[in-house]
């Protein structure tokens, strides 16, 4: 009896570690926790998160238009537990960033299940649903597609980064 009481305990107990793993990895509602998660990753687990790489423009067909940008991206919040913050982008025409080809100031906000970026210049907010595989992040990549309008897309690819030049560009943006 004793032996038939120890396999039910271990077997409801390793029930119990599964359902409840499986329900963490795959929790796919948009919530606060959910977006805060994001965010987190999002900043590099502080105040500011600095991302760099390759966009590359694609119609929605799947053709390649050719045009493509060297991008580092900076997202800051104001405190650990803020989902949404504002940030920069700037464009190089390679990635040596020797020659910059357009910058921008971004805010960067969750509506519906969608992370969003508006940009200072004008140009399209760029959007997608955070919770899919429309964006993936780690702590050291955050790839995907931004979506702009129904035409075409933003695949892009980045690595976590440090970039020590922001006073530069940001400065010579403002004036």
């Amino acid at each position: 009896m004793k032996k038939l009481f120890f396999y039910v305990t271990i077997f409801a107990a390793m029930t119990m570690v599964m359902v409840s793993c499986s329900k963490d990895d795959n929790d796919d509602t948009d919530s606060q926790e959910n977006r805060l998660r994001f965010a987190n990753k999002l900043t590099q687990d502080g105040l500011v998160g600095e991302w760099e790489g390759m966009d590359q423009l694609v119609r929605r067909d799947g053709a390649e238009s050719g045009q493509q940008n060297y991008a580092v991206m900076r997202f800051e919040r104001t405190s650990k537990d803020a989902t949404e913050g504002k940030g920069y982008v700037l464009y190089f025409k390679n990635s040596f960033k020797t020659e910059l080809s357009n910058s921008s100031e971004i805010k960067w906000y969750f509506a519906n299940d969608q992370l969003k970026i508006d940009y200072s210049n004008g140009w399209d907010t760029r959007y997608a649903e955070y919770r899919t595989s429309e964006l993936n992040i780690s702590d050291n990549t955050f790839s995907g597609r931004w979506f702009e309008r129904n035409d075409y897309y933003w695949l892009f690819s980045y690595t976590k980064t440090t970039f020590n030049e922001w006073d530069k560009y940001i400065k010579k943006n403002q004036e």
